[in-house]
């Protein structure tokens, strides 16, 4: 048993309980709401993993995070948590963003032939224009994608790896860099934004890691080199 203090003053960790001056409740449910209060996205509960030490000499109360690990036969890593309407398909997520540890770049390009390389998009309607944002919700929301793509190469129904921005925010793409969390939580925005063709639509979707990867505890097993603090 220990004993931790929450948001509301000292309470006793019993058989996977938190008791207090008002009764008892799962552990799960109480983290659930602490997390939710901080405004921290998480894809799956369960991969925020409860640590309870006893008092004394014993390191304090703390929760560690587990990591993914991407076995190199697996093609994809994400998966959209909802079916996309108006996106047919698109490789992001595959594991080829995937970068190495201490050695991942901002700006995936393939020169000379293709200075410009990210991943590509397929639309269940003609589309002339579109606005992608991709944002880290497990890091706050934090922009790493934001791009305007229009015209060709490609055509009304498609934007492939090798198109060129005509504009955006951070129009390069970055690659996931390992460590990879797995309560990690993407979003993901495409809306058309010409006005006369095509249906306007501004879709946003979420993304997560696959269930099927494996997963252990941050601190535990072999360590990958973590990449440099900016």
């Amino acid at each position: 048993d220990a004993f931790v203090i929450l948001q509301h003053g000292p309470h006793i960790l019993l058989d996977g309980k938190v008791c207090g001056f008002v009764g008892c409740t799962t552990l799960d449910a109480r983290m659930t709401r602490v997390f939710s209060s901080l405004g921290t996205a998480s894809s799956f509960a369960d991969d925020i993993v409860h640590i309870a030490k006893s008092l004394g000499n014993q390191p304090p109360h703390k929760l560690r995070r587990k990591i993914l690990e991407v076995p190199s036969k697996f093609p994809s890593w994400l998966e959209f948590v909802t079916p996309p309407r108006w996106l047919k398909d698109s490789d992001v997520t595959t594991t080829e963003w995937i970068g190495k540890p201490q050695n991942c770049s901002t700006n995936v390009t393939h020169p000379p032939d293709h200075p410009w390389y990210h991943p590509n998009f397929q639309f269940t309607t003609p589309v002339h224009a579109v606005h992608v944002r991709l944002r880290a919700m497990h890091e706050g929301g934090r922009v790493l994608w934001d791009v305007y793509f229009a015209g060709r190469p490609g055509n009304d129904f498609t934007v492939p790896n090798f198109a060129t921005p005509v504009g955006g925010r951070r129009p390069t793409f970055p690659e996931f860099c390992p460590p990879l969390q797995a309560d990690s939580l993407y979003e993901l925005r495409i809306k058309n934004v010409e006005s006369r063709f095509g249906p306007q639509f501004d879709e946003v979707l979420q993304l997560r890691p696959l269930k099927a990867l494996p997963r252990r505890l941050d601190g535990e097993g072999p360590q990958p080199p973590r990449p440099p603090t900016q």
